[in-house]
């Protein structure tokens, strides 16, 4: 009778590791922590936020048809693509996000974004991010792993200026 207990009892254990593991995770891996910089500032994501910036919205949509057409990187400007490094053609992660807060005065921000995609520490991750405005405007950002696969960039107070509290799009670019 105890060997049918205890078998019940590690069945219930491993199923509910099972759905542990099977659960969406997306949302407990989506984080970002600000490394930098003064004055408080937060990073919020804007993916599926009601009321987002339209213009970022649009373009996120763009992408992802991009996507199933044929590269998501074919939505990006020539200009851009042209300094990509040859080998960095793989686009894991599109996000939509937003800093809030008082970014006025800031030579830089450095963030580490964790992505779904965890990315080998110290590997070169670029981020292209799409600035909505009248036009979108395309900045390409060098950025590298860290250690927990986070993906480490600097905002620069140029890039901060642009952008402001506004939504705008970052798209991560690896290579193969």
């Amino acid at each position: 009778m105890k060997k049918f207990f205890a078998l019940v009892l590690a069945l219930s254990m491993l199923a509910c590791a099972a759905g542990a593991l099977a659960t969406d995770s997306k949302e407990d891996l989506r984080d970002a922590v600000i490394i930098s910089g003064q004055g408080t500032v937060t990073i919020i994501w804007t993916t599926d936020t009601v009321g987002e910036d339209a213009s970022a919205s649009d373009t996120r949509e763009k992408i992802r048809t991009a996507a199933k057409n044929a590269s998501p990187l074919d939505e990006l400007p020539e200009d851009l693509r042209a300094q990509l490094p040859e080998g960095f053609t793989v686009v894991n992660e599109l996000e939509s996000v937003k800093l809030e807060g008082d970014l006025t005065g800031l030579e830089e921000l450095t963030v580490a974004f964790k992505f779904n995609t965890p990315y080998e520490p110290e590997s070169v991750v670029y981020l292209a991010a799409a600035i909505p405005g009248e036009e979108t405007e395309w900045v390409l950002l060098e950025a590298k792993a860290d250690e927990e696969g986070s993906v480490v960039v600097t905002f620069d107070a140029e890039f901060l200026a642009k952008v402001g509290n506004s939504d705008f799009v970052l798209m991560a670019i690896s290579e193969k």
